[in-house]
């Protein structure tokens, strides 16, 4: 042993024998730290640096061969689940040298309006539309919906003709859950970065009739008229919360129910339809003046 190795060992085993004598642990833990405590940063420090080496040449950054995001949804599809593993061993990559994500965390609640990218960071750097109105409808077809309103950031309101209605789901034979769906241009500072979307929140559109084909008194949309129809205007007229058939079919079936035209639905609505059951050449006053 050398001399230096020698005098290094002598050292330790004086300094163990000093801890030693010091009475009380806390007293052995003030003496370490007040004369070695350099010695225990810099140990402290190498083996964190060391580990972070470690770590960053194990992971360093590899290129994507693939990222892929999966929104809304609740199945298995994220990173290390059976479809990356799969993926991975049918695509023959190797982890070493390129990188694989599934991100399966994306998730929006269409309920309560679109936020993120596609829809909030656009605006704030351009005047671009940043809300679509929506009421729940009544039409023939969703082709014949009413167009929204829409609002810049200035606060200007105009008609979203390009809007798109997108239907979410069926909620029953005549009613189905829809949203506004717009796209445009992403302009930053005069550059073009793609498309963006803007969704509405949602409104229920209702299956109505062609109001071309609808028949004055006709409250049941049955296309013929008959005793029913009276009855029903007449529990319209002793129940006004009563809704008739047609009032799911137009928002615009008033007119059609108040077949003498003076505004109210009253019993003579109703007699006039009924007579008219036996009288089919009975030509309603609100024919005359439609």
């Amino acid at each position: 042993m050398s001399k230096k190795n020698i005098r290094l060992a002598d050292r330790l085993k004086g300094e163990r024998e000093k801890i030693k004598e010091i009475s009380g642990t806390g007293k052995k833990i003030e003496y370490i730290w007040d004369y070695y405590k350099l010695w225990i940063i810099g140990i402290v420090f190498f083996v964190w640096f060391v580990t972070f080496a470690v770590r960053q040449y194990t992971t360093n950054l590899r290129d994507y061969r693939c990222f892929m995001i999966f929104a809304n949804t609740y199945a298995d599809a994220g990173d290390h689940s059976k479809l990356w593993e799969d993926y991975i061993e049918y695509a023959g990559i190797d982890l070493r040298e390129e990188a694989v994500r599934f991100d399966a965390s994306s998730y929006f609640d269409y309920l309560k309006g679109v936020t993120g990218l596609t829809t909030d960071a656009a605006w704030k750097f351009s005047d671009l539309v940043t809300d679509i109105s929506s009421e729940n409808v009544t039409a023939d077809d969703v082709m014949n919906i009413s167009k929204p309103t829409a609002k810049k950031q200035s606060g200007e309101s105009f008609t979203l003709d390009d809007a798109e209605a997108v239907k979410i789901e069926d909620i029953d034979a005549d009613n189905s859950l829809m949203i506004w769906r717009y796209k445009a241009d992403l302009l930053l500072n005069g550059s073009s970065f793609g498309n963006y979307y803007l969704y509405s929140e949602p409104f229920v559109f209702t299956k109505g009739v062609n109001e071309n084909d609808l028949l004055f008194g006709d409250a049941d949309c049955d296309k013929n008229i008959t005793a029913n129809d009276a009855a029903y205007i007449m529990q319209k007229t002793l129940v006004n919360t009563f809704e008739m058939p047609i009032q799911s079919k137009t928002d615009n079936w008033f007119k059609y129910v108040d077949v003498d035209a003076d505004t109210n639905i009253t019993a003579k609505d109703a007699a006039l339809v009924f007579q008219k059951t036996l009288q089919s050449s009975l030509e309603f006053f609100a024919e005359k003046n439609k």
